[in-house]
């Protein structure tokens, strides 16, 4: 780090030797061709770099915008398994899917359940659907108790 910084230095000197050098060629001090082109050389730098800053901010911003927008797009309002409450989650399907609720604070697991069909006319079926297993217990506990526990 301290060898890049002598490595500029080094750099600007030599650069502000050839304007010391040119200026006394046409008849300017020397020593102020030296001083002025140094620090033209740091002004130039500066907005370079805020130039440089300013473009990254705005990139960083269209970057991070285009991710929340991808987020939306790849993500369902599900209900926590525990409490019922509704929150945002994203899906993906390079991990594992779980959230943590925010009302309750417990762990949900999402399970992807992807199926292939032809293309046909509608089945009068979303082509996203959502459930609890929770209320497929429910479901199957009053089965059995409307039924007695008999299999039929």
């Amino acid at each position: 780090m301290l060898i890049n910084l002598f490595k500029s230095i080094a750099v600007m000197c030599a650069v502000s030797m050839l304007g010391a050098g040119a200026c006394y060629a046409i008849g300017v001090s020397s020593i102020a061709g030296f001083v002025g082109v140094f620090t033209l050389q740091i002004i130039l730098y500066n907005c370079v770099r805020y130039i440089r800053e300013s473009y990254m901010a705005v990139r960083i911003q269209e970057l991070q915008t285009q991710e929340i927008e991808s987020m939306e797009k790849q993500g369902m309002d599900l209900a926590c398994a525990h409490c019922k409450a509704e929150s945002f989650v994203p899906i993906r399907f390079d991990e594992q899917n779980d959230f943590k609720c925010e009302h309750c604070g417990e762990t949900n697991t999402i399970y992807v359940n992807v199926t292939v069909a032809r293309e046909t006319t509608s089945l009068n079926m979303d082509s996203i659907t959502r459930r609890l297993l929770i209320d497929d217990e429910e479901r199957a506990k009053d089965s059995i108790l409307i039924t007695g526990g008999k299999d039929e």
